[in-house]
């Protein structure tokens, strides 16, 4: 696999981090970092990725994300190998508003006359004119390789796109090696969301959204094929490449809750750790605090657990939120009020966002995804996850990561359940349509914390052995729908067209168990 201009002498790459989604943390966020930890904790792996990767997490472009507009968060802490901008390439007093007011114009477009189109063209123009400046200088100053960037096809700041595609362009269009990754969880049409009964994003591409295109520093990824029909209908010739999430590695280690360790503070500074130690176990809501996520259901069925739980004389689990209560403040008082109100105050916690690493942030520690998952499963605890939306989750990774740690699962309905999961997951699933459903499915999910926490040889060995069954084809399911090796193809095809040695690049390939030679073209 040549490099571009025949230069392959690079030991590794650098690559730059651009994420559309205005958060410091996300599960597009962990999920790279799952991509990064696979070379790194892979042994005798040669370290393709520079450390750290520029990262411009698009705090000054989404406004919508008020508490982190336009620097990002007051507080918060990011892992060694991630080098965050906080740079603002344009600010003025009704900055915000004018993005908002640009979103929402390229989303409804047809209302829009010829004078109000060339209007909004040069409104975008003015914006598009700094940021790609920015972006040139940022490239030059990391003298980056190759640009991966989320989620920047959705239409949340046009021109901010704008000026990525025209800064890679410069960049990449004379034959320089590397270019440009686009890396789509969701598109226009199919991530239906909504604000104030309007869509945010097109049904589709229009003349004011940029799409990849078939140049040679234009690679696009998508999560899932049940995204790939709607990139059909693009105006490109491009195809993008299927490349499903890597879920986490949960490697056996000690994971202990009653030794002095960063976990047991954890439980301690959530006020949970005694509850723990007694045997309450920890349930997981692995969710940002958006409207569509669904999370006033999932408060509805921890009320549901916590009513079977007491009648069956059991522990009264705890319930752990993911998201930030930022992001959102006005549904995040919503579901508090929830909360109260269904006497759940003691038994659930927002954690205020998920950071990439275990660690103590100033005085309160923060555990990353793969050790709450660990903490889940210590516990017999489990995930609930209901999106409230059918049409808006592009994979859903609730179950994948309830199967991947070996734990019960209670999902609402959504059209990628069925879509990407297929038949064979072995899950919980709720009916919304009365309220004896949220029972059923409490009781269910209840009786499988159980059966999940009898030792083998104890208990009735039917449901012990029934349920290791299922948790076993739920683990065999998900190397078959989320498959590593899209990932590794991936990163060694940009790390070779980066320009690192082909010697290097193959013995990658072997540390991470390749057989067949990359194609040029994946």
């Amino acid at each position: 696999m040549a490099a571009t201009n025949g230069r392959s002498n690079k030991r590794s790459i650098n690559l730059a981090l651009v994420c559309g989604d205005g958060l410091p943390v996300s599960g597009l966020l962990t999920t790279f970092r799952n991509v990064i930890d696979m070379i790194t904790q892979t042994p005798s792996c040669p370290p393709l990725v520079n450390s750290p990767i520029a990262t411009d997490l698009g705090y000054s472009w989404r406004p919508d994300k008020a508490a982190f507009f336009p620097h990002g968060p007051k507080e918060t802490f990011y892992p060694l190998w991630l080098s965050v901008t906080a740079a603002t390439p344009v600010s003025y007093k009704d900055y915000g508003e004018e993005l908002l007011r640009i979103r929402r114009e390229v989303a409804l477009p047809d209302l829009l006359d010829r004078e109000q189109r060339i209007e909004l063209y040069e409104r975008i123009e003015a914006i598009a004119i700094p940021y790609q400046r920015h972006f040139e200088t940022w490239f030059e100053e990391n003298d980056i390789d190759w640009v991966c960037a989320v989620n920047m096809t959705l239409s949340d700041a046009v021109p901010v796109t704008t000026a990525l595609y025209r800064a890679a362009e410069k960049r990449w269009e004379g034959g320089r090696a590397g270019g440009i990754l686009f890396w789509d969880h969701d598109l226009l049409s199919s991530y239906a969301v909504h604000e104030k009964n309007e869509r945010v994003y097109p049904l589709r591409p229009n003349e004011f959204t940029f799409v990849p295109q078939a140049v040679p520093w234009h690679i696009w990824a998508i999560v899932s094929d049940v995204l790939l029909p709607e990139t059909l209908l693009y105006p490109t010739s491009l195809r993008p490449l299927v490349v499903p999430n890597l879920l986490p590695l949960l490697l056996k280690q000690d994971f202990s809750i009653h030794s002095s360790s960063l976990v047991s503070k954890f439980l301690s500074d959530l006020e949970v750790l005694d509850g723990v130690r007694e045997g309450r176990a920890i349930l997981l809501c692995p969710n940002r605090i958006f409207p569509v996520k669904g999370i006033e259901i999932s408060i509805e069925v921890m009320a549901a657990i916590k009513d079977i739980s007491i009648k069956r004389g059991l522990p009264v689990p705890y319930l752990f939120i993911f998201g930030d209560p930022e992001e959102d403040p006005e549904y995040a008082a919503e579901l508090r009020i929830l909360s109260h109100e269904l006497g759940l105050t003691d038994n659930i916690r927002f954690l205020g966002g998920v950071p990439l690493c275990s660690k103590v942030n100033g005085t309160r520690a923060m555990l990353d995804e793969k050790d709450l998952l660990r903490l889940a499963t210590v516990t017999n605890g489990g995930i609930i996850y209901t999106p409230n939306k059918a049409d808006v989750e592009s994979v859903g990774l609730g179950p994948a990561l309830a199967s991947t740690a070996g734990i019960p699962c209670l999902v609402s309905k959504f059209n990628a359940l069925d879509q990407v999961y297929g038949d064979g997951l072995n899950v919980i699933r709720l009916d919304l349509s009365s309220r004896g459903g949220f029972e059923a499915a409490a009781e269910a999910f209840v009786e499988w914390m159980v059966v999940s926490k009898l030792e083998p040889g104890s208990g009735s060995r039917s449901q012990r052995g029934t349920w290791s069954e299922m948790a076993q084809q739920n683990r065999d399911l998900m190397k078959k729908k989320f498959p590593r090796m899209p990932w590794k193809n991936l990163l060694l095809r940009i790390a070779a067209q980066g320009g690192v040695r082909p010697d290097l690049i193959s013995e990658a390939e072997r540390a991470l168990g390749m057989v067949n030679e990359i194609s040029p073209r994946m």
